[in-house]
């Protein structure tokens, strides 16, 4: 049965709710009356919509894994070339806080990926896709001859995924640190394992 608009934004409250409850008191901290009357609802409402903490901590997630997954593989697949979409990465990241609810949970999710199965199995999906979109376009790049043709793509998709992971880490890690710089040299590294006569055409 399709949930009414109220019953949508009712959801959505929660969700928003959870997240920053979870930003301010820890993984564990969630609390179904504090979510509850963050979000303006009634406590009952909680577990009418998730069922347990555990499915609304899961939701949660998957909102915010998708939304920064699918906001950065967009961005990636868009860009001219994957050095162009490195360095977008590294101008979005200039405006991040460190404070941001959405990096805080994301970073503590991280901690608990050895302990929770599910956990594991989501972030594993989402680094599929992140990749995915990194592999499309590396794959392009090689085919318009701003990559090398020898170049393998599931690699320095791999390695590419890893390095914007902890240059993202560093934001949350080391407040301050110029992140844009980080990104802009990636970027210029992968130029210039352009073909010569790319090179010579730019």
């Amino acid at each position: 049965m399709t949930k009414s608009p109220d019953q949508r934004d009712t959801k959505s409250a929660l969700i928003e709710a959870a997240l920053i409850e979870m930003a301010e008191k820890g993984w564990a901290g969630l609390r179904t009356r504090e979510v509850a009357e963050r979000a303006g609802v009634n406590k009952g409402l909680v577990h009418y919509h998730f069922g347990s903490m555990d499915n609304l901590r899961l939701e949660t997630l998957e909102m915010l894994m998708s939304g920064i997954v699918n906001e950065a593989a967009a961005g990636l697949i868009a860009a001219p070339t994957i050095a162009a979409g490195v360095r977008q990465f590294g101008a979005h990241l200039e405006s991040f806080r460190y404070d941001d609810p959405r990096g805080v949970v994301l970073m503590e999710a991280m901690l608990h990926v050895p302990r929770e199965e599910w956990l594991e199995e989501m972030m594993l999906r989402a680094l599929d896709l992140y990749e995915a979109a990194l592999r499309q376009r590396i794959e392009t790049d090689i085919e318009t001859g701003a990559l090398d043709a020898e170049t393998d793509p599931a690699g320095l998709a791999t390695v590419l995924t890893a390095a914007l992971d902890g240059i993202a880490l560093h934001a949350y890690m080391r407040p301050g640190a110029n992140l844009g710089s980080a990104a802009e040299s990636l970027a210029t590294l992968i130029e210039r394992a352009a073909p010569s006569n790319e090179k010579e055409r730019g």
